[in-house]
């Protein structure tokens, strides 16, 4: 075995303890997330990139480590997105998107990536991004019968019913996506945007006949609490005042729940921030390093001539 042989077996024995011990990172990062400790989920998962990232060049990850990277990333995203925290959302899901494009962990990677991000764009209102980023997801998605098209589909109705006045057109496509839904979870979900398509135009009689079954039968606190804030007001413009009553002492029961948590949304953003800086400070001593093999290759010839 030559020197260079050896040299080879070890480089490969540490790129594998190093991405082990990514990947421990990341199983911690879900075991804290699926607990509800989200500010320790964030810095587990940071914890993975940036072991990651401090090893291997990026742009040389590809296969399991490139997929690793954007699933991270994802779970980033899915993190902050929950926070109601667009900007490092869209700054994840970009991130997961570069890797996806290099090795997808399945056909929907890339489509779903994009949606997600434009679904950001939506929340921070920034309607040219979001269409751009829907119709990029449209475009690539690899099929029709899939859950995906059908939330893509739907989001794009509800943009055309907000900011295009097409009532009309949107639920005839939202009530289309609901009846091919897989099961009733997910027609619930569909009747809930349809249930508050109604309520926004005062249509109270339709909104009930799908708001009523989303209070009844989809799980979700924060869902119900939406919920039966439209109801309390439909109920109360029908005049059936005891319905109405019983849903705002519903919202008052859980009032505290969904309010933001200014600490804990204050220490994910620091979280965030620092690995940013940290990365910024790694690519910039690489460039700095960079510059100077590249002076001293210039530089040591012409001495040696000279000399």
């Amino acid at each position: 075995v030559t020197t260079d042989d050896r040299d080879a077996m070890n480089r490969v024995s540490t790129d594998n303890t190093v991405f082990l011990d990514a990947r421990a990172h990341y199983i911690n990062g879900v075991g804290y997330y699926e607990r509800d400790s989200v500010v320790e989920a964030c810095a587990e998962y940071l914890k993975a990139v940036e072991i990651m990232e401090s090893h291997f060049k990026t742009a040389n990850l590809a296969n399991k480590k490139a997929q690793f990277m954007g699933l991270t990333f994802n779970r980033l995203f899915d993190l902050f997105s929950g926070q109601y925290m667009s900007e490092p959302a869209i700054g994840c899901a970009q991130q997961a998107l570069a890797f996806f494009h290099i090795a997808p962990f399945s056909a929907y990677s890339v489509p779903i990536t994009l949606y997600k991000i434009g679904v950001e764009y939506a929340a921070l209102e920034e309607i040219d991004s979001m269409k751009y980023y829907y119709a990029q997801a449209l475009s690539l998605m690899p099929d029709t019968a899939n859950i995906y098209y059908r939330d893509l589909r739907s989001s794009w109705a509800l943009n055309d019913y907000l900011y295009h006045q097409k009532g009309d057109a949107a639920l005839q496509t939202l009530k289309r996506m609901a009846a091919e839904a897989d099961d009733d979870d997910e027609r619930l979900t569909r009747y809930l945007t349809i249930g508050d398509l109604y309520y926004r135009e005062s249509l109270y009689d339709s909104a009930l006949r799908y708001l009523q079954p989303v209070f009844d039968n989809k799980s979700g606190l924060e869902i119900k609490l939406q919920t039966a804030d439209h109801l309390s007001e439909i109920y109360g413009g029908l005049g059936e005042h005891e319905k109405e009553e019983a849903y705002i002492r519903f919202m008052a029961r859980y009032k505290s729940i969904g309010v933001d948590n200014k600490s804990e949304t204050s220490k994910l953003s620091t979280l965030y921030q620092d690995y940013a800086n940290r990365k910024q400070q790694r690519q910039a001593e690489a460039e700095h390093a960079k510059h100077i093999k590249k002076t001293v290759g210039i530089i040591v010839p012409i001495a040696v001539l000279l000399a």
